[in-house]
């Protein structure tokens, strides 16, 4: 089955039809992979990984989980199946400064229309990352 983007408008007033029943299949067998992420093969800082199967067009609410190979040290880009370099932000839109993304655990991101936010890493790497985790209504 190829990758189908998931339907992120829905109104009260759509129906249920059978291309969106492959939509989300499609995108549960993605989600769903057996090793739930993908391996960077990138640089420092310039990210790049190979979603399969293969995504076809970046969207709002894609999410990319990546085991990256290097751990960054200022601003920073991913690619996604060679569909382009998007830069990763945090807390929105600012620029990573480095030792966000650490070699060797999974960090996670999401597509907000026009770069991808880090979500977070299996660590918390600083006491502004916990403070920020409590705001968000986490727990520690």
């Amino acid at each position: 089955m190829a990758w189908v983007n998931p339907k992120i408008d829905w109104t009260p007033a759509d129906g249920v039809a059978e291309t969106d029943l492959n939509r989300a299949e499609g995108n549960t067998l993605y989600l769903g992979k057996k090793d739930g992420y993908a391996v960077d093969t990138g640089a420092v800082n310039a990210y790049a990984v190979a979603l399969t199967p293969a995504a076809t067009t970046y969207f709002a609410g894609m999410i990319v989980r990546f085991l990256p190979i290097n751990t960054n040290t200022g601003a920073s880009t991913i690619d996604v199946n060679v569909l382009g370099t998007v830069a990763i932000t945090r807390d929105g839109v600012a620029a990573l400064t480095g030792g966000e993304i650490v070699a060797g655990q999974v960090a996670s991101l999401i597509h907000d229309g026009t770069s991808f936010q880090l979500m977070f890493t299996n660590l918390i790497v600083g006491l502004d990352d916990y403070k920020r985790l409590i705001r968000c209504g986490g727990t520690a």
